[in-house]
């Protein structure tokens, strides 16, 4: 199993090329995305699905977007989001019908494991000036 299909599972990954390829590729369409609204809404829309973000009718997201990847959003109809707003979606975010957030919402799924035990250690190096 790689890591992509470990991330889809919600098991433990590592992000590496392929990971990476997705998040970039998913970037450059945020990226045109947040240039096109409010000058072009049916292309900025058709961004927004290349994306892989899936939403229904009346949904209207403000610029700036930011996700990881996209394909793993669920919007329902008349959906609202203010501007700045930010779902990292490692796993799976579904919201309902009629909801609007308000600016600078983020929705984060992911998460790093964390283990806990006696022993370990965490050392941060910055690099010289």
């Amino acid at each position: 199993m790689n890591n992509r299909q470990r991330r889809d599972k919600g098991l433990a990954y590592v992000t590496d090329a392929s990971v990476l390829t997705e998040q970039f590729r998913s970037r450059i369409l945020q990226k045109s995305y947040n240039r096109m609204l409010p000058f072009n809404v049916p292309k900025a829309y058709l961004l927004l699905r290349l994306t892989g973000v899936k939403f229904g009718k009346g949904t209207f997201i403000d610029t700036p977007f930011r996700c990881d990847y996209g394909k793993h959003i669920t919007l329902g109809d008349h959906f609202y989001a203010n501007s700045y707003c930010t779902m990292i979606d490692a796993a799976d975010i579904t919201i309902g019908n009629h909801v609007m957030l308000g600016p600078h919402v983020q929705i984060i799924t992911a998460g790093h494991p964390r283990h806990y035990g006696r022993g370990q250690t965490v050392s941060l190096q910055g690099s010289p000036v």
